[in-house]
């Protein structure tokens, strides 16, 4: 232990007496001295002082681990809710996310605000108690959401979100007989889903200032990394999404071009 930390040279000196004290002639039956007990006293607030900040690291670890697992599960969720319904054939584009014109979804731009819906686990559906700032809000039930609003995500049922959401496709390829259908009805061939999930306690108060070309923030517990939180998305996924039980889509993915496969 240093002699130059005034902390270790107040416990030696207190060690010091209290072997000092004990040197006199004393009876088996006599208690500690008062020196004794504010050793006992100091030895105590140095382990206490010791054990404190590694346990306060360890929780907020922990608490940080858990919800970019969340993050990630519901970035995940998505994607499988988007594949299902592709697999299965019943992916008309109203029920798809919105369409953006960008041939890079990385350029897409963040959300600017929050659709009056919340995606909640509670199992009376999104019948906030009043007081809630989401108190009237309608129930997200996989809805289409305009490109620049994100979805707000109760994963707790408490009507308080932990996180916000927003997903957006590219228009795809579409094959030729979906181009006889209504618009609405139409489902593409193939398309690319981009989902950023943030958080909402840190990034809800900079909506419409976040960062414009979004990148996955550091999952860490630092002060500048919980800044970067309020600027970027915790988790970010682009994903292309191919409607692959189809010959034509087969037929594409080899030749490159659906001009020269057979209609």
């Amino acid at each position: 232990m240093s002699a130059s930390n005034p902390l270790s040279q107040n416990f030696l000196l207190l060690w010091r007496l209290s072997k000092v004290s004990r040197l006199g002639n004393r009876s088996p039956e006599q208690g500690l001295t008062i020196m004794e007990c504010l050793v006992a006293i100091l030895l105590i607030g140095l382990t206490v002082a010791m054990v404190t900040p590694p346990l306060l690291i360890a929780t907020a670890t922990r608490v940080q681990n858990r919800r970019a697992e969340q993050a990630i599960q519901l970035a995940q969720d998505e994607i499988d809710r988007i594949n299902t319904l592709v697999q299965q054939g019943n992916h008309e584009s109203q029920r798809l996310p919105a369409v953006v014109n960008a041939a890079n979804l990385k350029t897409v731009g963040p959300p600017t605000g929050l659709a009056n819906q919340l995606k909640t686990t509670r199992r009376d559906g999104a019948a906030c108690p009043p007081g809630s700032p989401f108190n009237g809000a309608s129930r997200y039930t996989n809805q289409q959401i305009p490109v620049n609003q994100a979805i707000p995500i109760d994963v707790d049922g408490d009507c308080r979100p932990e996180f916000f959401m927003q997903i957006f496709r590219t228009r795809g390829t579409l094959l030729q007989a979906e181009l006889d259908e209504p618009p609405n009805e139409q489902r593409p061939a193939r398309f690319e889903v981009g989902i950023r999930v943030y958080s909402y306690p840190l990034a809800q108060p900079n909506l419409g200032a976040l960062n414009p070309q979004p990148e996955p923030a550091p999952l860490l517990i630092s002060d500048r990394q919980s800044r970067k939180q309020s600027e970027n998305p915790m988790v970010v996924v682009y994903k292309q999404m191919i409607w692959g039980e189809q010959a034509d889509v087969v037929c594409e993915s080899v030749s490159k071009s659906i001009d020269t496969c057979p209609q």
